[in-house]
């Protein structure tokens, strides 16, 4: 580690004595971390990485080399290139589904696919959540009598594999639980589950959803992913959720009746 610290510090015309005097320690004690015979505590090489402008991956990046977890980043407030990227992957993505939400379970971006399909399957839940449908609070949409699960084939399955997600994650968000304690008390009620033993299993972000629609059986399978270096990936890191159909005949459906955005509408000659 002490040899990376060295280079970056080598790249960016920095000398020992420049450094020591504004970390506020001794120029002996830069050689002796440089040249690995002391080990830096986690808030002195956060700030020496910072007087050096590293960038954010190689931050995290000699953070976990040194033992240490990764800075987590707000994902509301900081517009990283990854975010951006995932805005442009998910409308790409359209006309299937595909979202971006933040670790609190809130939809921080949707795509236009995405939009149709919310106001297809669950057009009550949409028109009272009126402005607020942009972001959505994916797990009140859980909870609701009208929300997603309401036009799901065979919801118990999906549903525990949520509450079961959720749980999980509850660990490190633990903000989270007084909304996922009403989704399972919602779940109790509606499906007549609360004797079904729950045994402990992994957890799975990929699911398979069926749902009944004006135009048929719809089904999907989802994934999660989290875009980005290794480093950059911590708890706090935005997920992008993608949909795809699961058959040709969705596939067909979502085609044929998804409106094309403005921007993909051909006007005729």
């Amino acid at each position: 580690m002490g040899d990376k610290l060295r280079r970056l510090r080598v790249a960016g015309n920095v000398t020992q004595l420049e450094l020591s005097l504004r970390l506020g320690i001794s120029q002996r004690h830069v050689s002796f971390i440089e040249r690995d015979r002391a080990r830096p505590s986690q808030a002195l090489l956060t700030k020496w990485l910072a007087e050096l402008d590293a960038p954010a991956s190689v931050t995290n990046a000699m953070l976990l080399l040194a033992g240490y977890t990764a800075l987590h980043y707000n994902p509301q407030v900081m517009k990283s290139p990854s975010l951006r990227g995932m805005r442009g992957a998910i409308e790409a993505h359209s006309p299937m589904p595909a979202h971006i939400f933040c670790p609190e379970w809130h939809v921080m971006e949707i795509n236009h696919g995405g939009r149709w399909l919310c106001g297809e399957l669950m057009p009550n839940y949409i028109n009272r959540m009126g402005e607020a449908a942009a972001h959505l609070d994916m797990i009140d949409c859980l909870t609701a009598d009208d929300g997603l699960l309401s036009q799901v084939l065979d919801p118990i399955c999906p549903a525990l594999a949520f509450l079961n997600q959720l749980r999980m994650e509850e660990w490190v968000t633990p903000a989270l639980r007084p909304r996922i304690d009403r989704f399972e008390e919602s779940l109790w009620k509606r499906f007549n589950i609360s004797t079904q033993p729950r045994t402990s299993e992994a957890v799975d972000t990929h699911l398979v959803l069926r749902f009944n629609s004006r135009f048929g059986p719809l089904s999907f399978f989802t994934i999660q992913t989290v875009p980005g270096l290794p480093q950059d990936v911590t708890t706090s890191s935005p997920r992008a959720e993608l949909w795809f159909a699961d058959d040709r005949k969705t596939r067909e459906i979502i085609y044929a009746n998804c409106p094309p955005t403005p921007g993909e509408q051909v006007q005729a000659g």
